[in-house]
């Protein structure tokens, strides 16, 4: 990691400092009426919850250790880093527990009418549900009437436009809560960036950012983390629409979920548009050079984020000319992880050419790295191997 500082830099930091200060005050105000700290799940990822024990929605779902080093999730903002690790909460607890109604294989009737009688939870896994039929469930669930919280539609038939617009109906019409497409539960309602109200009467959602003194029940969804999932292009689809236009939502965790050059296009195109999202982890993914193309093309025009972590991806050396062509023209990134990939020094050199047109850069971590350059570039190592680790040069 190689790190310097501007006076633009500087003039920068004490801006986002006030900001930072400001939103660290409130996440206090929300944890200490929180109440319950069980409620918090900080480092704690959605496995193990039965997913696949009393109820068949694991369906593979490998109760799995967290993460190497290279796969967690590093905070935007070190002041802030306990209350947003709070803030990651399991977005899926829960998801087992609904009264699910289950439909047989033949029988997608009687789904429709259990959606139209008002459950709030249908599983359609074992229906073989095909793409016609897929219309029709799509169709009960754009009426307003619906009220299903829960939809569970694993190996049902998709296709890109039908997922487009599963994406709209739970963007603007949905109560939803959770949807699985492959296995691995979406928190619908997190990745709008609603807030979840817990009262005596159950869960309910605004749309609202403020957390109030006479509100103290309110959690407010700014860190999602996704990570050690398996998703597919439909799945990000989903989550691309969804967070595209979230105000609230600072940090998306989606490292280690088999996201390969296919399913990044969603998220890609959610990151050209997105106005809010500061911190964004794909790393330990299976994204190679037409991925990393599409996520330097949506930095040419986000205007937001801070750090991006494409770690432990298969990213060659064409990736490597468009991150590069990237940072000649962004001028928000601060921080950039690029380490274990397949561009090798080829690529290190392209991307510390870069650095020298990029002022706004404070720290980039990569592989093979000429460290003669590093004064040339006003930066500096401090260890002695390949990966480098942050250093302020003064």
């Amino acid at each position: 990691v190689l790190k310097r500082v501007s006076m633009k830099q500087i003039f920068f930091y004490l801006i986002r400092t006030i900001v930072v200060f400001e939103s660290c005050l409130i996440l206090v105000h929300m944890v200490v009426y929180m109440g319950d700290a069980n409620d918090f799940h900080p480092h704690h990822h959605h496995h193990g919850h039965g997913h696949g024990h009393e109820h068949h929605h694991d369906h593979g779902h490998n109760d799995q250790p967290h993460g190497n080093d290279d796969t967690n999730l590093s905070r935007f903002c070190p002041c802030c880093q306990e209350a947003l690790d709070n803030l990651t909460m399991n977005k899926t607890e829960g998801f087992d527990t609904f009264p699910w109604v289950s439909i047989e294989e033949g029988r997608l009737d009687e789904g429709l009418a259990a959606i139209r009688n008002g459950h709030t939870a249908v599983d359609f896994d074992d229906a073989q549900v095909n793409e016609e039929q897929m219309e029709l469930i799509l169709a009960e669930l754009s009426k307003p009437s619906c009220q299903l919280e829960a939809l569970s539609l694993y190996e049902s038939e998709l296709n890109e436009s039908a997922a487009n617009r599963l994406a709209e109906i739970l963007l603007y019409d949905s109560k939803l809560k959770f949807l699985n497409l492959s296995g691995y539960p979406i928190p619908v309602m997190a990745l709008r960036g609603e807030q979840q109200r817990i009262g005596d009467e159950g869960t309910s959602t605004e749309n609202q950012a403020v957390v109030s003194e006479d509100q103290p029940e309110v959690i407010d969804y700014t860190g999602i983390d996704l990570s050690e999932e398996k998703f597919n292009l439909y799945d990000t689809i989903v989550i691309g629409k969804l967070f595209a236009n979230s105000k609230h939502i600072l940090v998306l965790d989606l490292s280690s979920s088999e996201i390969n050059d296919e399913a990044i296009g969603p998220i890609a195109d959610a990151l050209s548009i997105n106005t809010s999202l500061l911190e964004l982890n794909l790393s330990s993914n299976q994204i190679a050079s037409t991925g990393a193309m599409l996520i330097s093309e949506a930095l040419t025009k986000n205007q937001t984020l801070t750090e991006l972590y494409l770690d432990n991806n298969v990213i060659t050396i064409e990736g490597a000319n468009s991150i590069a062509a990237m940072l000649a023209v962004n001028e928000t990134l601060l921080r950039l992880h690029v380490r274990k990939n397949s561009f090798g020094s080829e690529g290190a050199d392209v991307l510390m050419a870069a650095l020298e047109s990029n002022t706004i850069i404070e720290s980039f971590s990569c592989d093979n790295v000429n460290e003669t350059e590093l004064p040339n570039l006003g930066f500096e190592a401090t260890d002695g191997e390949n990966v480098l680790e942050p250093s302020l040069k003064t």
